[in-house]
C-alpha cells in the first residue's frame, strides 16, 4: 500500500538520510534574502551549508528573479530599522528630560501654589538625573550600533547594494547551478496557473485574488514549481526544496497549526510528472539538520536566528518581501506622477511662449526622469523591457531637440506626450503594487 500511495507517507529515517546524501537541494528566494537579516556568523553558517552540498544545489530561475527583485528592498528595510531604533532612543531621552509637562501639571492652579513652590528645587537641581538619562541613552545607542556592525546590512560594504559581499558569495556558489526560464510563453503559463488556481491546485493559489486574469506576481510560486519539476525530470534527480513559505498551498499542518510535511498533492504530482522523489524543509530545519546530517559545526545561534525571522517575513499568505517591493513600486509611482505634473507645467510655459524656461526646467528634470524610469525598469516585472528604456529616452531626446530649436508647437506636443506616458507608467506601477500585496490602505493612510 505504501508503494501505491507514497505521497501520504513521511520518508523513513533511511529514506530521509538518502535525501540528505544524494538529493539536490533547491532554494527559494526567501532563503537567500534571509542572509541580509542575520548576523555575520549565521551568514557564514549558511554559506558553509551551501558549499558542503557541493554540486547538489540548484536555484530555480524564478527564485533567482524574485531574489534580485526584492534584494534592494530588504537591504533598505534592514538599514532603516537601525536608524529608526536610534531615533526612538533619542526620542525617549527627550521625553525623560522634558520636565515642562509635569511642572505645569503640578504648578499654578492645577494643585496649588504651595506644592509649586516646594517642587521648584526638583526641577532646578536635576544634573544627576540628566547624567543618568544620557548614560542610558548612550549605552542603548552603543548596543544598537554594535548590532548594526554585526548584522546584515551594516555600515560596511554589505549595506551597499553595489558592493555586496553576500551577493558575490551567492554568485560564486550558484554559478552554473541556476536554472533557465521555462520554454513556454508567459501568457500560456499564466493561463495554466489560472486553471490550477481556480481548481485550488497547489502551489500558488493562495496568492490568487480571483480576478479574470492571473498577474505575473501571482504566478511566482507556480513558476518555481514548474521549474523544480523540469529540473528533476531533465536531470533525473530527487529534490529537497528549502523555503521560508508558510502557506497551506505548500504545507500540511497538524491540529496545532504546525507545519508537518509538504502537501500530499505536491508529492503526488511531482512523482507522477518526473518519476523522482520530492521533499521540503523549512529553512531552520536545514540549518538544524546540517550538524547531524552533513557533519557540519553549525552554531545553535544560527538555528535560533533563522527560526525567529521565519515567521516575521510572511503575513497572511503574502510574503513581506513582496510587501516591501509593493511599497517601493507605489512610492516610485508617486515620484513618476510628480514628474508627469511637472511636464504639464512645462507644457503650460511652452504654450505661453516661454520656451527658454521650459528648456531650463527640462535640463534639470530630464535626467531625473530617466533615472526614475531606470529604477522602474529594475523593480517592475511589467515594464522590464529594452523598449521601455528606449521609449523614455526617445521622449527626452525629441523634447530636448524641440526646445533647443525653439519650436513652440513641437515642444508643447512632446511635453503632452511625455506627461501622458509618465502617467501611464505610474498607473502600471500602482497596479503591479496592488497585485503584489493588498496594502493600498497603508500607503494612503
Amino acid at each position: 500500500m505504501r508503494e501505491q500511495f507514497p505521497w501520504f507517507f513521511d520518508p523513513t529515517e533511511e529514506e530521509l538520510q538518502r535525501l540528505w546524501d544524494e538529493a539536490t537541494f533547491c532554494f527559494d528566494a526567501n532563503v537567500l534574502l534571509n542572509l541580509y537579516r542575520v548576523d555575520r556568523e549565521t551568514t557564514q553558517d549558511y554559506f558553509k551549508i551551501f558549499r558542503a552540498l557541493g554540486d547538489r544545489i540548484f536555484l530555480p530561475h524564478e527564485a533567482a528573479n524574485q531574489f534580485f527583485h526584492n534584494r534592494r528592498g530588504v537591504i533598505r528595510t534592514e538599514q532603516n530599522s537601525f536608524s529608526k531604533a536610534k531615533d526612538e532612543v533619542e526620542k525617549w531621552k527627550e521625553e525623560r528630560l522634558g520636565f515642562g509637562a509635569i511642572n505645569s501639571m503640578l504648578g499654578g492652579d492645577s494643585v496649588g501654589n504651595i506644592i509649586e513652590a516646594e517642587i521648584e528645587t526638583v526641577f532646578e537641581d536635576r544634573e544627576d538625573y540628566e547624567r543618568e538619562v544620557e548614560a542610558v541613552k548612550n549605552d542603548l545607542i552603543d548596543r544598537i550600533e554594535d548590532l548594526e556592525e554585526r548584522f546584515t546590512p551594516t555600515g560596511t560594504t554589505r549595506a551597499n547594494a553595489e558592493e555586496d559581499e553576500i551577493l558575490e558569495g551567492l554568485m560564486d556558489v550558484f554559478e552554473g547551478k541556476t536554472g533557465s526560464e521555462l520554454d513556454e510563453d508567459i501568457d500560456e503559463l499564466k493561463k495554466e496557473a489560472q486553471s490550477r488556481y481556480e481548481a485550488e491546485k497547489p502551489p500558488g493559489y493562495e496568492d490568487y485574488n480571483g480576478e479574470d486574469k492571473v498577474s505575473r506576481g501571482e504566478c511566482e510560486d507556480f513558476l518555481i514549481w514548474k521549474q523544480l519539476m523540469d529540473f528533476a525530470e531533465r536531470e533525473g534527480e530527487d529534490v529537497v526544496f528549502i523555503t521560508g513559505e508558510e502557506k497551506y498551498d505548500w504545507w500540511e499542518k497538524d491540529y496545532e497549526h504546525n507545519f508537518v510535511r509538504p502537501g500530499h498533492e505536491l508529492l503526488r504530482e511531482f512523482k507522477r510528472e518526473t518519476g523522482q522523489d520530492f521533499w521540503m524543509f523549512a529553512t531552520e530545519r536545514l540549518i538544524e539538520g546540517a550538524n547531524e546530517k552533513l557533519g557540519l559545526d553549525v552554531k545553535d545561534k544560527s538555528v535560533e536566528q533563522t527560526g525567529k525571522i521565519a515567521g516575521r517575513y510572511t503575513e497572511g499568505g503574502v510574503g513581506k518581501d513582496e510587501v516591501e517591493r509593493a511599497w517601493e513600486l507605489w512610492k516610485l509611482a508617486e515620484s513618476i506622477e510628480e514628474k508627469a505634473k511637472e511636464a504639464v507645467e512645462m507644457e503650460t510655459l511652452a504654450a505661453g511662449g516661454a520656451i527658454g524656461a521650459a528648456q531650463a526646467t527640462l535640463s534639470i528634470e530630464g535626467n531625473k526622469i530617466i533615472n526614475l524610469m531606470m529604477e522602474a525598469l529594475e523593480l517592475s516585472e511589467e515594464l522590464r523591457s529594452p523598449s521601455t528604456e528606449n521609449t523614455i529616452k526617445e521622449h527626452i531626446r525629441k523634447l530636448s531637440h524641440a526646445t533647443a530649436t525653439g519650436s513652440e508647437e513641437a515642444t508643447v506636443s512632446y511635453l503632452e506626450n511625455l506627461a501622458t506616458y509618465l502617467e501611464t507608467v505610474a498607473e502600471t506601477l500602482r497596479r503591479e503594487a496592488k497585485e503584489l500585496a493588498d496594502v493600498e490602505a497603508s500607503f494612503v493612510s
